[in-house]
């Protein structure tokens, strides 16, 4: 009945359309694909026929086989088919069709040599409505060239090539140009530079700068604003002993910077021991850079316990603590303290039992003796919840395979200088999930 109902108010709204001559099979039919995306799988099957496979890009934004982009800016996209033939001496193909309407035409073939195609951008470089196609040839394991090619009149002209490690097209000195930055990870040595290309008047020119010293492998990039809106590019890097540094990146009329780099040593003021990443802490749209303290050291302790401050910076290079935070990356939580707490307490954690895990914050005192006055437990296995409410301790956090809860010992009622209560403790918690420690996401 349901049904009938259905297709009878589908009836009723195609005579008020004027479709009078619809049947209720109609209604119930497959989308038909339009004869110019037919024509389009025709040239492609064409290409697949005569030997050639599909060659997905391997990383970036752009990453289908086939790809629909405007190169002209005549508002009608064209199709980027990207293959590889094998035992040609320039293997890797990038074919570029212009929709003419009812068919799609081959305009233009990009060749390139290597072993796959690491990545490809669309940009436009010199504002002339026409976008530049960037892209990444793998040419062997630890090795990329990037080349850009410029597609005004599906001339397919190589503007300039340059090796890379990684790289970032975005326009980083906000004249509304993009900008590709080019990132170079030194090896063996460590180290690394980093390479602004501009096109001006038809002319490629490039800036550089240094980046830090402890560079061992670039892991993750990404563009940001400055807090005081400047466009920026953070790079983050594995360092030797698996610890992170940050370098930021920015540019004008000047040149290019490195705001996390001491000038004189280039060693950097981000590096830190822990793998905590960048990231936009608290929804503003900066992104916030993770600077690590060492907290006073506890004989009981299992090692040493950081305290993680969270800086904005500004194209001048000034910094502002926006927040702190103590980060328990192994059972995946943390604490944003008040500032009062900052200064005056420290941490060490121990295992209760088997399925409870406690990490201890305290006070220190002048002469550095300390006083435990809050517990955060993490709760697993059977009877979980129970367990996780039992004595003083109250939940903050239910998770699928956890259970978070905290307890406020009794010395926290007897003139600690600074304040703790059930409200703060929970506004303080969060969860600390698997992109904060990845670099994912």
């Amino acid at each position: 009945m349901k049904k009938l109902k259905m297709l009878a108010f589908a009836a009723l709204c195609a005579l008020l359309c004027g479709c009078s001559a619809m049947t209720a099979e109609d209604f119930y039919s497959l989308p038909q694909l339009s004869s110019t995306y037919i024509a389009l799988q025709s040239e492609i099957n064409a290409l697949l026929s005569a030997g050639a496979e599909y060659a997905s890009p391997a990383s970036g934004q752009n990453r289908q086989a086939v790809q629909l982009e405007d190169l002209n800016g005549d508002d009608t996209k064209e199709a980027i088919v990207f293959t590889s033939v094998r035992g040609d001496a320039k293997p890797l193909k990038i074919h570029v069709f212009e929709d003419s309407g009812d068919k799609y035409v081959e305009v233009a073939v990009i060749e390139g040599e290597g072993t796959g195609i690491e990545s490809v951008s669309y940009l436009d470089m010199d504002m002339d409505g026409s976008k530049e196609i960037a892209v990444g040839w793998r040419i062997a394991s630890g090795m990329n060239i990037l080349s850009v090619y410029s597609m005004k009149d599906y001339s397919e002209q190589n503007i300039f090539s340059t090796d890379y490690t990684k790289y970032s097209a975005y326009d980083l000195d906000g004249d509304t140009a993009d900008e590709i930055t080019v990132l170079h990870a030194g090896a063996p040595e460590g180290g690394g530079s980093a390479e602004l290309f501009r096109i001006e008047r038809g002319v490629v020119n490039a800036q550089s700068c240094s980046m830090s010293d402890e560079i061992r492998a670039i892991d993750r990039v990404r563009t940001t604003i400055l807090a005081d809106e400047t466009p920026a590019i953070i790079v983050e890097s594995r360092t030797d002993g698996g610890g992170l540094v940050t370098d930021i990146l920015v540019a004008d009329e000047s040149g290019m910077r490195n705001l996390a780099l001491d000038a004189l040593n280039r060693e950097s003021s981000t590096l830190r021991p822990l793998q905590i990443w960048s990231r936009d802490l608290d929804g503003d749209g900066v992104v916030e850079v993770p600077q690590v303290e060492a907290l006073p050291y506890q004989a009981e302790a299992a090692s040493i316990y950081y305290l993680t401050r969270w800086y904005h910076y500004d194209s001048a290079g000034y910094k502002t603590c926006v927040a702190s935070t103590y980060m328990n990356v192994d059972d995946s939580w943390y604490l944003e303290l008040p500032e009062a707490w900052c200064d005056v307490i420290t941490v060490r954690d121990q295992t209760v039992t088997s399925g409870e895990r406690a990490v201890i914050l305290s006070v220190v005192g002048e002469g550095g003796e300390t006083t435990d006055f809050l517990v955060i437990y993490t709760v697993t296995g059977d009877n979980r919840e129970e367990r996780a409410s039992a004595g003083r301790r109250f939940i903050l956090r239910h998770e699928e395979d956890r259970v978070y809860a905290a307890a406020i010992l009794p010395a926290a009622e007897n003139g600690l200088p600074i304040k703790v209560d059930r409200d703060t403790v929970r506004e303080s918690f969060n969860i600390l999930y698997s992109e904060w420690i990845t670099g994912e996401g």
